[in-house]
């Protein structure tokens, strides 16, 4: 018993003892090997590595909100590697932050020579030349980017880029290339699901951009006097947007009034008159196609349905008495009562009744029981 508790004993002492031993890291004694490259640097790359250095510095600073130390460390690697589209782009947002528009466009015109591929600084170079009144360098600028191979990958990006050469085109008084640029964009939103995937939108608003377009392209139709690309474009947006069928209903009338299309006019403009609009020129229209149509006739039998419902049970005697242009007959008796007393009243007074005019007689009211005159006083001679 004595020898096993020395042996436990004497081995805890030895852990004790060379405890920090254990702790200790081992430290190779050779250190490692430096691989070397076979060739010997040249200057090329090791200014390549410093301008790496220097992107990533300029990045550092962008982070942390440093803009003219980034755009300093930007420009020291674009100097060291000149040949690098990913440095003078970063440089973009920056220049274009501080107000150095032409600065902006210079960089862009190298990235887009270093990378003419590149649809999305492409897409900001329209917009500068836009901003500083070139629209033929822009609407160049957009095609060129709209051919590129990467923009089939990304359609959201396709139609901003459509919709911008239209608006340019529409600017410009194009008006036929305008429509088509809109087509395509267009035709990018039949597709609402990849536009959804892609763009994180709604398929809703997708269908709603849709009808937008179409009913824009409509218009540039109707300007360019392309009637019958119009009208379709018209129907195509109804279909997209059915709660703008109204408003879509009396451009499609004009339209085809335009084309001297009278009775499809007629037909877009009886549905857009059933949502009963609150302008009067639709009214007039109306009243404009049934004398082309030579309808006169019929004009005042539907101004009339207007003024009374259909479905009234009122007479037609009752109805033609109860328009305001009317006297009633009980008015016509009172006024003729107050002639024949003012031929004996000596004085003229201010009469206590209301006076009664073609405008008032359906407010009339009857007056109080205090101002009514006497019956036997009413066409005898005057109280002193």
């Amino acid at each position: 018993m004595r020898r096993i508790t020395r042996a436990i004993l004497a081995a805890v002492a030895v852990l004790i003892l060379n405890a920090p031993s254990f702790a200790q890291v081992v430290v190779p004694t050779d250190p490692p090997t430096i691989l070397k490259s076979k060739e010997p640097r040249t200057r090329r790359d090791i200014d390549l590595r410093d301008s790496m250095h220097k992107y990533v510095h300029g990045l550092e600073c962008m982070r942390d909100q440093k803009f003219h130390d980034a755009l300093q460390a930007f420009e020291e690697a674009a100097r060291l590697d000149p040949d690098s589209p990913a440095i003078i782009k970063a440089q973009l947002p920056i220049l274009v932050g501080l107000d150095r528009l032409s600065d902006a466009l210079a960089g862009c015109k190298k990235v887009v020579d270093l990378d003419p591929g590149d649809y999305s600084t492409w897409y900001v170079q329209a917009k500068l030349q836009r901003s500083m009144i070139r629209y033929a360098d822009a609407i160049t600028s957009l095609e060129r980017g709209l051919k590129s191979s990467a923009i089939k990958e990304r359609p959201e990006a396709a139609q901003q880029m459509y919709l911008e050469l239209g608006g340019l085109y529409e600017h410009t008084e194009k008006f036929g290339p305008a429509a088509d640029a809109f087509n395509h964009a267009a035709a990018i939103l039949e597709h609402p699901d990849r536009i959804a995937e892609k763009a994180h939108v709604p398929i809703e608003a997708v269908r709603a951009r849709a009808g937008e377009t179409y009913e824009r392209i409509g218009l540039l139709y109707k300007r360019a006097k392309q009637y019958d690309e119009a009208i379709a474009a018209f129907a195509k947006a109804q279909d997209r947007a059915p709660d703008r069928a109204g408003r879509i209903n009396y451009l499609s009338a004009h339209t085809c009034n335009d084309a001297g299309r009278l009775m499809e006019a007629l037909k877009h403009l009886d549905a857009y008159l059933r949502t009963q609009p609150l302008g009067i020129e639709p009214y007039e229209m109306k009243v404009e196609l049934l004398r082309k149509l030579q309808q006169a006739p019929a004009i005042v039998p539907w101004r009339y349905s207007f003024s009374m419902p259909k479905n009234s049970s009122t007479p037609r005697k009752a109805r033609k008495r109860s328009r305001p242009s009317r006297r009633s007959s009980k008015i016509r008796r009172a006024l003729k009562r107050i002639a024949a007393c003012s031929r004996f009243t000596k004085a003229k007074a201010p009469p206590a009744w209301p006076v009664f005019s073609r405008c008032s007689t359906r407010s009339w009211t009857r007056p109080p029981a205090t101002t009514r005159r006497p019956a036997s006083a009413s066409c005898s001679k005057p109280r002193a």
